[in-house]
């Protein structure tokens, strides 16, 4: 069950349907949870993880990459 709200949860939906490949959507999820908690957050990575469809390490690998 995601912890967030109907509207995020939209927009997630919209995000993920413009990729091929949902791991793709990574990115603009993370920036996605930013706006959802006003940072980026252990919870909002592993929810990104789960719409994506890969692990939380490999969110976070890719978070912790980049410096924005």
């Amino acid at each position: 069950m995601s912890r967030w709200s109907e509207a995020t949860q939209a927009r997630a939906r919209e995000i993920v349907a413009r990729y091929p490949e949902r791991r793709s959507a990574v990115m603009p999820l993370l920036y996605l949870a930013m706006s959802e908690d006003g940072y980026l957050t252990e919870a909002g990575m592993a929810e990104v993880a789960e719409w994506c469809g890969i692990t939380p390490a490999q969110v976070q690998a890719v978070a912790s990459f980049y410096t924005m």
